[in-house]
């Protein structure tokens, strides 16, 4: 590729020689002729950097098939598509404010009683350091690691379990890649992931919120845009969304979701199809969980997500059942 280099300039460097030495001072033509050649040098020089360059890129990583990229922490916001299609003002989840939530308001109000989305002044901040689940801090820190990642569908059918293998970089580069109207994206829905990394160094969640070894098990989220999981349900839950936004469809313990659960609709499949067809009676409880949230599923909610833009989040679930109800399933 540079002996290629090297032929343009001298091809150009001879060309003037010649136009020089037809005339004691140059004239306008000459010029002319001259500035044209070292136009057209330039022009075939830089054509040759350009693919010389781009060749040199990932084909992974070129910058002209990816989609515009936002600066949270590296992920894509939603876009305008997406938004349109799947956001939504409404919200019949109730919402509290981190400062003046108690832990005794929480138990007598909340806990195996009815969903919670909890808000924090400074967002993700309030109960994590948003920093160490940036595209960049995660891909440096557990790039090569395998994940497990699922459509909405299969992730319910393997009891909450991802059942396509690849390296933590490999699904972010097919996520950064994907686009918007491209169907289901996969989702990775990793129990192993979050407790063998440091994450759990970063966390403080609110005492309500609190963690606990040997109780409660771990989920690592991340996804792009439409991705999500049908409906099921387990043991009392919280979920907290570092980046991206979450939209949540519930039904209490008592309340099949109509379309049913599995083997039923993907979560894309019944928003589209079930949901605009409902009844005031059979509505779902519902909300759009923001970027910095935590929401509280009680023992036994039956619930369905699609996500908004690149979403971030850890899942925190009771390994057992504690109702009487759900031990039932469990046990």
């Amino acid at each position: 590729m540079k002996n290629r280099k090297t032929k343009h300039v001298k091809n150009g460097s001879s060309q003037n020689n010649n136009v020089e030495s037809t005339s004691d001072s140059p004239s306008l033509s000459g010029l002319s002729s001259t500035a044209l050649s070292i136009g057209a040098v330039s022009i075939i020089f830089l054509s040759i950097f350009v693919v010389y360059t781009s060749d040199l890129l990932p084909k992974t990583l070129r910058k002209s098939d990816l989609p515009p990229i936002s600066t949270k922490g590296g992920w894509r916001l939603a876009s305008d598509n997406v938004l349109q299609k799947f956001g939504s003002s409404k919200c019949t989840v109730t919402r509290k404010d981190a400062k003046y939530f108690t832990n005794a308001e929480f138990e007598k109000d909340f806990r195996f009683k009815k969903p919670l989305i909890v808000s924090f002044d400074n967002g993700a901040s309030g109960w994590t350091t948003p920093e160490s689940w940036s595209v960049e801090s995660l891909k440096k820190e557990y790039g090569d690691w395998l994940v497990y990642s699922g459509s909405s569908l299969e992730i319910v059918r393997r009891g909450g379990n991802g059942n396509v293998e690849s390296s933590f970089t490999e699904f972010v580069d097919q996520l950064i890649r994907s686009k918007d109207d491209k169907g289901e994206p996969l989702y990775i829905f990793d129990r192993m992931f979050y407790n063998d990394s440091s994450l759990p160094t970063t966390l403080k969640p609110p005492k309500y919120f609190e963690i606990k070894d040997g109780r409660d098990d771990s989920i690592f989220f991340l996804g792009a845009s439409s991705s999500g999981v049908s409906f099921h349900k387990h043991a009392d839950a919280w979920n907290g969304v570092i980046y991206g936004e979450k939209r949540w469809f519930l039904y209490p313990v008592n309340h099949t979701p109509p379309g049913g659960v599995y083997p039923g609709f993907t979560q894309i499949e019944w928003f589209e199809k079930v949901y605009p067809l409902l009844p005031e009676s059979e509505k779902p409880i519902e909300c759009v969980q923001k970027a910095g949230e935590i929401l509280y599923l009680p023992e036994g909610t039956y619930h369905g997500t699609i996500n908004m833009g690149d979403t971030v989040a850890i899942g925190i679930q009771r390994k057992k059942a504690s109702t009487k109800q759900e031990k039932l399933v469990y046990e």
